[in-house]
């Protein structure tokens, strides 16, 4: 499908490409990538990548704005991706509710269809302590540029206090990490699809030696909006003591890596900030205005975690808390 024009996103606000507005709620580092390197330019998939957002969009089932609550929570994960049948990040965000409303606790091992376009979500009110929480999970396909613009459409309709993102960190098995930034590089790597196939969609490497952008000339680093060694102090206390093995910590000197935990994360927090990014080869334009008090971070959970409805619940209970101490004094004990 040829598209004459860029699938684009109006959050509520103006925004035009290259006059870029910077949040008060961010923090950004001003160093930038030099004007040699690319953006996601996603090759022959450039059109069928915004192609799958306009058909995600189309469907009838989103999350939406909700009344009578305290806070709006929006929890992300993933589907699976090569040799991990099953993501951690996407069977807690879409069993959290489940488990804290202790309504049929069964556990549920989400799949993501093909008319599913790429994401499924579910919401849903649970209480943590006396505070009324709506709660939009989603759980998109590992699609470069596709994942990070799915979770902003979501928002953009359910107007989240907070967004918590996760993924699995294939490159700790027992730490889970609670991150401080992400940064704006990708590397020439395939995503998968919703059924854990290999997708085509990948990014553009003009030569081995050549340094993707997500966002051509933006920032080198964005800064998640939470404090992440707050967090870890907080929660890891659960995990030392229901899961043998496991702990939690926040690292400083370490970013979301490279590959589509990143992607989501800073293609979100940029646009949070009040930028506007080209994706998809610039066939997909995103920005938002309407959410710039949202706060926004990422988890990473530990490859090695087990997918029992133990382990799930356990953490369930670290994300459970990790809201609790972003709602901060509205909470009332």
């Amino acid at each position: 499908m040829q598209f004459t024009r860029a699938v684009n996103f109006h959050f509520s606000c103006f925004a035009i490409l290259g006059a870029l507005a910077l949040s008060s709620c961010s923090r950004i580092d001003s160093h930038h990538f030099s004007s040699q390197k690319q953006f996601t330019d996603l090759g022959r998939d450039n059109d069928a990548v915004a192609s799958r957002l306009l058909r995600y969009q189309g469907k009838s089932s989103h999350c939406k704005s909700v009344s009578g609550v305290n806070y709006r929570v929006m929890l992300t994960g993933f589907g699976p991706f090569g040799g991990v049948p099953v993501n951690t990040s996407g069977l807690v965000a879409m069993n959290f509710s489940r488990f804290m409303n202790r309504r049929n606790p069964r556990l549920i091992i989400p799949k993501i269809n093909e008319s599913d376009a790429n994401a499924i979500v579910h919401q849903d009110i649970v209480k943590i302590n006396n505070a009324r929480i709506a709660v939009c999970a989603v759980e998109t396909s590992v699609i470069w540029d596709l994942a990070g613009s799915i979770y902003l459409h979501e928002a953009s309709l359910f107007k989240p206090d907070l967004i918590i993102m996760s993924g699995v960190d294939s490159r700790s098995p027992f730490i889970g990490t609670w991150e401080q930034y992400s940064s704006n590089i990708a590397i020439g790597k395939s995503g998968y699809e919703g059924d854990g196939r290999a997708s085509s969609v990948t990014p553009v490497q003009s030569n081995a030696d050549s340094t993707i952008e997500i966002f051509p000339g933006g920032p080198e680093n964005i800064f998640m909006t939470w404090d992440a060694a707050d967090l870890a102090a907080k929660t890891n206390l659960i995990v030392r003591e229901k899961l043998e093995n496991f702990e939690l910590w926040s690292s400083p000197t370490e970013n979301t890596g490279d590959y589509l935990c990143n992607n989501v994360s800073y293609v979100v927090l940029a646009a949070i900030a009040g930028f506007t990014l080209p994706l998809a080869g610039g066939n997909m334009i995103v920005h938002s205005g309407g959410l710039r008090a949202t706060k926004v971070g990422f988890f990473h959970y530990p490859s090695s975690s087990p997918h029992d409805e133990y382990s799930v619940k356990v953490w369930s209970e670290v994300m459970a808390k990790a809201i609790e101490a972003e709602m901060g004094n509205i909470f009332t004990q």
